[in-house]
């Protein structure tokens, strides 16, 4: 028999197979060293349920939905970033959720990964806006580069219109509080 990397040899006790390999492979070693049937067992019960314990889902913050709606001067704001930012200053850390701002203004927000909404807490909320002075961006759109242009006319002055304390969390009014069990709707209002 071959020696592994841990000098132990390489049979077919030492090969990881799911389901009844992995307790033929720990039954094995039981006995090879000499420990009791009994013994055995219980190591082999242990070893799978700390298995199972390892492959559970990790705890994290609590994620929970939240939609909202963002106008400015009473029209609805169709283009930008909303982030909402945990407010350490406040009691709250973690990761931050963004949502896309829709024609009609409003927003579902998104966490990392596959995580929906945002995570319970006080959070910052502010906006990200497309740069109006941009030039040509390419685009792929059904696997064609198509070269997008800047916005223009509307769409421009309305990102010209958005005041720049609403572009920083440290700056911007706005706040919010994420609470589990109710609706986390919110309307955020920018004023000139």
């Amino acid at each position: 028999m071959e020696g592994g990397a841990s000098g132990y040899p390489r049979d077919r006790w030492f090969v990881f197979r799911l389901g009844w390999g992995f307790m033929r492979s720990s039954v094995g070693w039981c006995f090879r060293h000499r420990l009791s049937q009994r013994c055995a067992c219980g190591f082999t019960a242990i070893a799978s349920m700390l298995a199972l314990v390892g492959c559970s889902k990790p705890a994290g913050p609590e994620f929970v939905p939240v939609r909202g709606r963002v106008t400015l001067n009473g029209q609805p704001l169709g283009m930008g970033t909303i982030h909402f930012v945990p407010d350490e200053s406040r009691g709250t850390s973690g990761p931050m959720s963004t949502g896309v701002l829709q024609s009609d203004g409003s927003f579902s927000l998104r966490g990392p990964g596959t995580r929906i909404g945002s995570m319970v807490g006080n959070h910052r909320v502010y906006l990200t806006m497309p740069p109006p002075e941009i030039g040509p961006t390419p685009v792929v759109v059904d696997g064609k580069v198509v070269v997008k242009g800047p916005p223009r006319g509307a769409a421009a002055s309305t990102v010209r219109q958005v005041p720049k304390k609403y572009l920083q969390a440290k700056t911007s009014e706005w706040t919010a509080t994420v609470v589990t069990g109710a609706a986390n709707d919110f309307e955020f209002e920018i004023k000139k």
